[in-house]
C-alpha cells in the first residue's frame, strides 16, 4: 500500500469510528486505475466507481473484487439520486467544473453522507506539471470550503500531505529547469525515490492525527447538508 493510500486508510478509520455506524454504499468518482478500490471495499460491501476513461477502468477491474465499475461523466453520472452514504474523489475536482461535480455528488448522496476529497494544494506550487496534467487550479482550504458550501456540503476536518517534502517540492517547481524537472519529479533515481518514500511514511505514521497546515495535497471531509424544507 502506498503511503498516500495509508493516509486515506487512517482518515477513513478515524471517521468510521467517529460516525458510529458503517457505511452501506460507497461511490468513488474518478476512480482511475482503481488503486483505492480494495481499500473502499474493506469498508462497505456495495462499492460503485465511475470514471471517464475506459482504459483505466480495465486496469481497475484487475484490482477490484466486487466494485461495480461504470464508464461515464463524473459530473453527470446518470445514477439514481440519494443512494450513497460515502463518496470519495481523489485528485479529481481540479480537473472538472467544481459546481457541476460537487452538485452531482450531493445529488447522489444520502442526507447523512460523508464526502472525502483530495486536491493539489498551494497555488505557489503551480508549474508546468499542473498544466500538463490538465489542472485548472491548486487549492487552499478557504477556496475548497467555499466550493463545498455552495453545493450543499458542510466542510469538516482537513489535513495536508507531504508537508515534510514541501521545501524540496517548492524548490523543484520554482527553480529547476522546465525541460527537466518534471521528468525528475515523476521518475526520480531509485535511491531518491526510496528516501522520499521513507519521509512520506514517517509523516503519515507520526502526524496522521494532526491537521497539518501545509503540503502538496489537501484532504478534506464534508458532510451532506439536509435541504431546507
Amino acid at each position: 500500500m502506498s503511503h498516500r493510500l495509508a493516509l486515506i486508510r487512517r482518515l477513513l478509520e478515524h471517521r468510521h469510528r467517529e460516525r458510529g455506524k458503517p457505511w452501506r454504499r460507497v461511490l468513488e468518482l474518478g476512480c482511475g486505475a482503481g488503486a483505492a478500490l480494495p481499500l473502499l471495499e474493506s469498508y462497505a460491501h456495495d462499492v460503485t466507481a465511475v470514471d471517464g476513461h475506459g482504459h483505466l477502468l480495465e486496469r481497475a477491474r484487475d484490482r477490484s473484487a466486487t466494485a461495480r465499475l461504470i464508464e461515464g461523466d463524473v459530473t453527470d453520472t446518470g445514477l439514481p439520486a440519494g443512494q450513497h452514504d460515502l463518496i470519495c474523489a481523489f485528485d479529481v475536482l481540479e480537473h472538472v467544473d467544481p459546481d457541476r461535480f460537487l452538485g452531482e455528488a450531493r445529488r447522489l448522496a444520502t442526507d447523512d453522507a460523508d464526502l472525502l476529497l483530495s486536491v493539489p494544494a498551494g497555488q505557489y506550487l503551480w508549474s508546468r506539471m499542473d498544466e500538463e496534467a490538465g489542472h485548472r487550479c491548486r487549492y487552499d482550504p478557504p477556496m475548497l470550503r467555499g466550493e463545498l458550501a455552495r453545493n450543499g456540503w458542510s466542510p469538516g476536518r482537513r489535513t495536508h500531505y507531504q508537508m515534510l517534502l514541501l521545501p524540496l517540492l517548492y524548490v523543484s517547481r520554482r527553480w529547476a529547469r522546465a525541460q527537466t524537472h518534471a521528468s525528475r519529479e515523476r521518475a526520480p533515481a531509485p535511491w531518491v525515490a526510496t528516501l522520499l518514500g521513507e519521509i512520506n511514511r514517517a509523516e503519515v505514521g507520526l502526524f496522521h492525527r494532526l491537521n497539518l497546515p501545509m503540503g502538496s495535497s489537501l484532504f478534506m471531509w464534508a458532510q451532506a447538508e439536509t435541504p431546507s424544507k
